[in-house]
């Protein structure tokens, strides 16, 4: 396994970990506070905002990134390589 696929399994841990801090987080509020806006879980994610969803989407596609080009790296290319040879 190159670095490029192992770089990629560290931003998909941190898009995990985001996400489960987003529910984690939408979850404590929810709890917490008793307003009409939060009686609901869905409620909470208003409160909680689309900053820690960017963040997550952002290190999931850099993942995918570095995942597919570590793939077409690892394989493809060595693969045509020694098909030339």
């Amino acid at each position: 396994m190159n670095n490029r696929i192992k770089i990629s399994f560290f931003f998909f841990s941190i898009a995990a970990f985001l996400l489960a801090t987003k529910h984690i987080t939408a979850a404590i509020i929810s709890s917490n506070i008793n307003t009409e806006r939060v009686n609901y879980y869905e409620g909470s994610y208003d409160i909680v905002g689309w900053g820690i969803t960017a963040w997550t989407m952002l290190s999931f596609i850099i993942g995918l990134i570095f995942f597919i080009h570590g793939i077409w790296v690892a394989y493809i290319v060595q693969n045509m390589q020694h098909n030339k040879q």
